[in-house]
């Protein structure tokens, strides 16, 4: 090739050509006025790395959509106008103000105030209290705090998972910083994910027998729409208690071990050294410190009410005895100064002597109602609970004179109809008995046949110092002496000492017991009539049959053919099981009942072990078949029902324990079905939210699946 000479300048440096040169290489380049801004030319340009003229479409994306018609290749489609996209233009900075605004600000704000709130604006923000305004429950973000410990943040929010998951799931619950910072700041830290939080708040309305009647779901749902910082948004002990129950009616939410089969009565999952809390014990142990600040401060008396029943529904639900009963103790002493427990109705002797409470009055009809759920809530919920043992409760009866609740639809439109002097209240007139047709539902005969239960349990309990005490209700009544087993018994011919039930308190008791369902409506009579179990009637036809067993008990003498308590006892046992029968004939899950019916159940089968026993010893092997039979069917459906629900796996262990104690036999569980597929689980939200992991807590006392489930 002809090779090119290039000659060298021999100009001066004085010499005018060449001063552009020694400009640009000093001061740098000039731009045209044909050169872009940054960022101003459009995608495909800046990918490819090409020249753009910034038109729309440019003429670059036009060449090489032109080039592309102009050679297709095969099975390619090519759009008609070429894919020429450009950045959103920025909003337009907002004015400045003026100078003079400047000035004033300057002359009304002191420099050393300026200097102090420069000083607070920079500070980082506390997280435990002020929470902003920005986010709601409702948006379904997914919040990560990086100010939290990576162990507890993880296994508060993605409900229990274990930190070490697959990348893949990880990635799908763990989406960057940048897209949650609008929720950040706002959303309490120790609460799962407004995504989660809001499904586990829906899992509780849906399953649980009274999520309906302890909050008026429309308003309650309403406020969850209001930032955290606003003062009609729930407490945060009310959502930590709900986190605890809801999980446990989900998939999305890692569930705890129930104590197994194999364990016998006595043996406590949670003293093991190698227990530690799950999801669930971690949330109701928030709450409960939640609800002492509250106490303590004097705030949220109200909501901590709720906030403990919770607590103590779980407590139950997992048998934690001890628990339990000192935190339903708590919540019935608390509904005295808070004023729960009576009626403007009924005014004090005197003038001037009426009792001051610590809640303010009502707001409006819902809030009244509000208040008289939460007390026969909490009032139900000791008389249940409190059934089973001998301890004296924590209310009398005669101190109670609250309103009876009205029914759901009015709670629900928020109306208190109807009127409180048309309303019944514990010390109506044959309240058990007659039921009003414009307030009675499943509910209002739920909290009767509570105060039923109690009744029977406070004549046994009080019927030696009533008589003592020359009570003539209690005193022996000589046209009753041929009532029962129709001859004297050697304690009957003792001065002093003669058969409880051949007094008025008793047999008032007894009637009452007897007559209580005959006296329903007739579309209240059957609590599956409506091809699904309405927990609260179920309930209300399973006390009287329960009472009358604690009521005859201690009386009954199963070896005696013409003895009416063993008759009674009997009568009542079957009762039980033919109402647990009618429940498992249908799909409805039993652990989704109230969890007095697993005591019910079990009361049941503890009384027909002795009439198995007594036919044992009796040598009668057709009763002996019978009796073995439905001991055996009820502690099957209690090992049923303790998938869901621990007390009634307690119960069904307890109940086999005593039919080996008493009558030598070892019932065997049937297959059992695992947690994860039983009936009744509410299905995960759309969306990526939580993982599903199976914990294991303890040592294993039985068989045991351990599952991952991505929720899509």
């Amino acid at each position: 090739m002809p090779k090119v000479t290039i000659e060298k300048s021999h100009s001066s440096p004085h010499d005018p050509l060449a001063a552009p040169s020694v400009a640009s290489s000093s001061s740098g380049y000039t731009p045209s006025p044909q050169t872009l801004k940054r960022n101003q030319a459009c995608h495909q340009c800046r990918k490819r790395k090409l020249k753009c003229d910034a038109k729309r479409p440019c003429s670059t994306c036009l060449r090489s959509l032109a080039h592309a018609k102009a050679h297709p290749q095969p099975g390619v489609f090519l759009p008609e106008t070429p894919d020429c996209t450009y950045d959103d233009p920025a909003p337009p900075p907002p004015p400045e103000p003026s100078k003079p605004r400047y000035e004033k600000l300057d002359t009304r704000l002191p420099m050393s105030d300026l200097e102090s709130m420069l000083v607070t604006q920079t500070s980082p923000p506390d997280y435990g209290h002020d929470y902003g305004t920005n986010g709601m429950i409702l948006d379904g973000t997914p919040f990560h705090s990086s100010h939290a410990s990576p162990s507890v943040e993880s296994f508060l929010m993605n409900g229990g998972a274990s930190a070490g998951l697959p990348s893949a799931i990880s990635s799908i619950s763990s989406p960057s910083l940048s897209d949650r910072s609008l929720t950040y700041h706002s959303w309490p830290r120790s609460l799962p994910s407004p995504g989660l939080m809001r499904h586990l708040i829906e899992c509780f309305f849906a399953h649980h027998p009274h999520a309906t009647r302890l909050f008026h779901q429309p308003s309650f749902m309403t406020s969850l729409t209001y930032p955290p910082s606003h003062p009609s948004f729930p407490t945060t002990a009310v959502l930590h208690a709900i986190c605890g129950i809801g999980s446990m009616y989900t998939a999305a939410v890692a569930q705890a071990d129930s104590p197994g089969l194999s364990s016998v009565s006595g043996e406590d999952m949670y003293k093991n050294g190698s227990y530690s809390a799950n999801f669930t014990e971690t949330h109701i142990k928030i709450a409960k410190r939640e609800v002492e600040e509250n106490v303590a401060m004097g705030q949220h008396l109200l909501q901590s009410q709720q906030a403990q029943i919770l607590v103590a529904w779980w407590y139950w639900c997992n048998a934690k005895w001890v628990e339990v009963y000192m935190i339903v103790a708590s919540i019935m002493r608390a509904c005295l100064p808070l004023g729960l427990h009576v009626s403007r109705l009924f005014k004090p002797i005197a003038d001037g002597l009426e009792t001051p409470t610590l809640l303010p009055p009502p707001d409006n009809d819902i809030e009244a109602e509000l208040r008289r759920n939460i007390f026969w809530l909490a009032y139900a919920l000791e008389r249940l609970n409190g059934c089973g043992n001998g301890w004296p409760l924590s209310i009398d009866d005669l101190d109670v004179s609250q309103l009876l609740p009205v029914n759901q639809m009015s709670f629900s439109l928020g109306v208190s109809w109807p009127a409180a002097n048309e309303r019944e209240h514990p010390h109506t007139k044959d309240l058990l008995l007659n039921h009003n047709p414009d307030q009675v539902d499943g509910f209002s005969l739920f909290i009767k046949s509570t105060i039923l239960l109690s009744r029977a349990k406070n004549f046994n309990i009080r019927y030696a110092a009533r008589k003592y005490n020359g009570d003539v209700s209690c005193s022996y009544t000589p046209s009753y002496k041929l009532l029962w087993e129709g001859t004297l018994t050697d304690n009957d011919s003792t001065p002093g000492n003669f058969d409880p039930r051949r007094t008025a308190a008793f047999l008032d008791i007894q009637r009452n017991l007897e007559e209580f369902r005959s006296s329903f409506p007739l579309h209240l009579r059957n609590p599956m009539a409506n091809g699904t179990i309405d927990s609260h009637l179920y309930v209300a036809c399973l006390v009287p049959h329960v009472a009358l067993i604690i009521l005859h008990d201690p009386h009954a003498y199963v070896e005696r053919t013409t003895c009416q308590s063993a008759a009674n006892l009997l009568r009542a046992s079957r009762a039980i099981l033919e109402l647990l029968c009618e429940a498992e004939s249908t799909s409805f899950d039993l652990g989704l009942l109230d969890y007095f019916c697993s005591y019910a159940w079990y009361i049941a089968g503890r009384s027909l072990t002795r009439f198995w026993q007594a036919a044992i010893i009796a040598q009668a092997h057709e009763q002996v078949r019978a009796f073995g039979a439905d001991v055996e069917y009820i502690t099957n459906a209690l090992y049923k029902a303790g998938e869901r629900v621990p007390l009634a796996m307690r119960y069904g262990i307890m109940l086999a324990d005593h039919a080996s104690k008493m009558c030598g036999v070892t019932i065997q569980p049937t297959q059992s079905t695992n947690f994860a597929c039983a009936a009744g689980l509410r299905p995960c939200p759309p969306g990526p939210i939580e993982v599903v992991e199976h914990i294991n807590i303890g040592p294993q006392l039985g068989p045991q699946v351990t599952t991952i489930i991505e929720v899509a």
